[in-house]
């Protein structure tokens, strides 16, 4: 449709500028898409096209994808009770002397396996009927770079409040400390690596990159949501028996939770946070392990 004002050429006139399409981004009257440059937009005076150009406007963003607050408020309660369930549930069969691997596995089904179930339930009672949707599960050969570029960037976040956490005198214990006292019993440490280099990645980024902070983008400001989930990945990592220690680690973990929501609310997908995690935690590990960080 042509502006007001700007009569359409008849088709007999050469170079004359077709219609918009419809749903296509509207440009002040008389201006169209360049018949030679599509990145630009060149004025058309109603007879012929002129020398004035422009660089053509890009298209809004739609906006970023959301699920019901509901959705976030149920994933942090079922984990939250997952992951004490499975830690009541481990010191109940301590007893039975099974290899230690068998314990990793039954800590992360426990841990981790209701708070997909519920995510799932959530997407189709909430959502778009897919998990994948719903969370940003989706890949691009790109996230192979932004993956250690995010990790990077958290790393960054873990270095400068390792600072202020040691400057001010804040307690600080490691969620990894005890890991390489039970030995190099080589079920455990492969059971231990799948346990913190897959599934805790892949689990936790759905839920707090994914569910959680786009259920927060439905009812506040991003930066809020961003900041809120961050801190609440923070406190999932509290453990009683590190008792004042889970301080500081609260706050570095904070620190990074909010990096990486940052990064999936830019990227609009969690794959890149995946791999970051998944270098986080095998780095952590692989030090834990051998007993490096001790040396």
């Amino acid at each position: 449709m042509y502006p007001s004002g700007v009569q359409p050429p008849p088709p007999s006139v050469s170079g004359a500028p077709a219609a918009a399409a419809p749903g296509a981004v509207a440009f002040p009257a008389g201006w169209y898409v360049d018949p030679k440059l599509s990145n630009l937009v060149r004025y058309w005076d109603g007879t012929a096209w002129t020398p004035w150009i422009a660089e053509r406007p890009k298209p809004p963003a739609p906006p970023h994808p959301t699920i019901p607050l509901w959705a976030g408020v149920g994933a942090l309660l079922t984990i939250l009770v997952s992951l004490v369930a499975s830690r009541y549930v481990i010191d109940a069969l301590s007893h039975q002397r099974w290899p230690i691997a068998i314990y990793v596995v039954i800590a992360g089904v426990i841990g981790y396996g209701p708070v997909l179930v519920f995510c799932t339930w959530a997407s189709h009672r909430w959502g778009r009927r897919s998990l994948r949707a719903d969370s940003g599960l989706f890949a691009k050969w790109a996230d192979a770079g932004w993956g250690p570029v995010t990790w990077l960037c958290c790393l960054a976040t873990q270095i400068v409040l390792g600072i202020i956490v040691v400057a001010t005198g804040i307690p600080f214990s490691s969620n990894t400390e005890g890991i390489d006292a039970v030995g190099g019993e080589r079920g455990y440490v492969i059971a231990t690596l799948v346990l913190a280099v897959v599934a805790a990645p892949l689990v936790e980024e759905i839920v707090f990159r994914g569910i959680v902070l786009r259920s927060f983008l439905a009812a506040m400001h991003p930066v809020a949501a961003i900041g809120l989930q961050g801190v609440l990945f923070g406190m999932a990592h509290f453990d009683p028996v590190r008792g004042t220690g889970n301080i500081g680690l609260i706050v570095v973990l904070g620190g990074v939770g909010i990096t990486m929501g940052g990064a999936a609310y830019l990227f609009r997908r969690i794959t890149p946070t995946i791999i970051a995690h998944a270098i986080i935690n095998a780095i952590a590990m692989t030090i834990a392990l051998t007993g490096w960080g001790l040396a």
